[in-house]
């Protein structure tokens, strides 16, 4: 079965408030699509945050620990959602639209040819597509869209959505993590 996943932006031993909106919004989603949810956990620390998925209903938790998820910039957590994709096949990608995130689904999509819609304050479902209501010109306007292609790679915006609480069993996968060392080019020094 098909799934949509929710990147989880996460520090500090926590979730952060946007990655669960974003989650509530794939749960709420992916039952018209006769999909599954899953997250998307990349870094360190998961150990700390795998309650709070499973109490916001992630069901499934795609694990890719490791250091250099967090050592670098965008290109090795791009890589590594690239190989996962592939293998999966998500019918979609829900991040929040934080500037983190922005930067990891431009180069998601990017590599795999997939449209990003950033800014999005409310999704829809109609036949097996997402249409999504955007903000654009500073919120002065919405628009309605919808990705061509697949993975639909979907940016929430901030307090969009209402994060709720829908407690479920959690199963957990590990993925491998394989960094080139093209992908090490630029390193994170410092976090401010």
């Amino acid at each position: 079965m098909a799934e949509i996943w929710t990147i989880v932006e996460h520090g500090n031993g926590e979730v952060t408030k946007p990655s669960l909106q974003a989650l509530t919004a794939a749960r709420t989603l992916a039952p018209a699509l006769g999909h599954e949810t899953a997250a998307v956990f990349l870094g360190t620390g998961y150990d700390a945050v795998k309650e709070r998925l499973g109490a916001y209903g992630a069901g499934k938790v795609y694990v890719a620990e490791s250091d250099d998820l967090e050592s670098y910039l965008v290109q090795p957590a791009v890589d590594v959602l690239a190989k996962l994709v592939e293998e999966r096949q998500p019918a979609a990608i829900l991040l929040p639209s934080v500037p983190s995130a922005k930067d990891v689904a431009a180069a998601l999509g990017a590599k795999l040819g997939a449209g990003v819609l950033a800014d999005v304050v409310g999704i829809e479902t109609e036949g097996d597509r997402l249409v999504c209501t955007m903000a654009v010109f500073g919120g002065a306007v919405n628009t309605r869209c919808r990705v061509k292609g697949s993975p639909q790679i979907v940016l929430v915006k901030p307090n969009s959505f209402v994060a709720e609480e829908a407690p479920g069993e959690l199963t957990e996968e590990r993925v491998e993590v394989s960094v080139s060392d093209d992908a090490k080019r630029a390193q994170v020094i410092e976090r401010v």
